[in-house]
C-alpha cells in the first residue's frame, strides 16, 4: 500500500536540491532553507484519504494508556510497507523505524 510518506519521498527525492526549493520562504519573508531536505506539507496534499482513513481506524479503535497493541501494529506495518526497518517491542509497545538513505555511516 502506498502512503504518504513513500510518495513524499519519491517526490523529495526527485528535487531535493537547494536550487529547487529555493524559493522557500520562513514566516518573516526571509529565504530559508535549512528546512529544504524535509518532507514538506504540500508533499502530503495528494494523501488526504490515506491520511484521513488512519485518522479514523484509530480514533474508532480506541486503547488504554501503554495498552496500545493495535496502534503500534499499525503504525509497525505502515513503516515496514514503506520500506523503513522496522525495530519493534522498544521499551514495551514503543518501535524505531529506521530509513536508509545512501551509503553513509551517519544517522539523525
Amino acid at each position: 500500500m502506498n502512503g504518504p510518506v513513500s510518495n513524499a519521498s519519491a517526490r523529495s527525492a526527485s528535487s531535493n536540491n537547494a536550487s529547487s526549493r529555493a524559493g522557500s520562504t520562513s514566516s518573516d519573508g526571509s529565504a530559508n532553507n535549512r528546512y529544504a531536505c524535509f518532507c514538506q506539507l504540500g508533499d502530503l496534499l495528494g494523501d488526504g484519504d490515506f491520511l484521513r482513513q488512519t485518522r479514523h481506524h484509530i480514533h474508532r479503535n480506541p486503547e488504554l494508556s501503554f495498552k496500545e497493541f493495535s496502534t503500534s501494529e499499525l503504525v509497525a506495518n505502515r513503516l515496514a510497507e514503506w520500506g523503513w526497518a522496522v525495530t519493534r517491542n522498544v521499551g514495551g509497545l514503543g518501535l524505531v523505524g529506521t530509513l536508509k538513505a545512501g551509503n553513509g555511516t551517519r544517522s539523525v
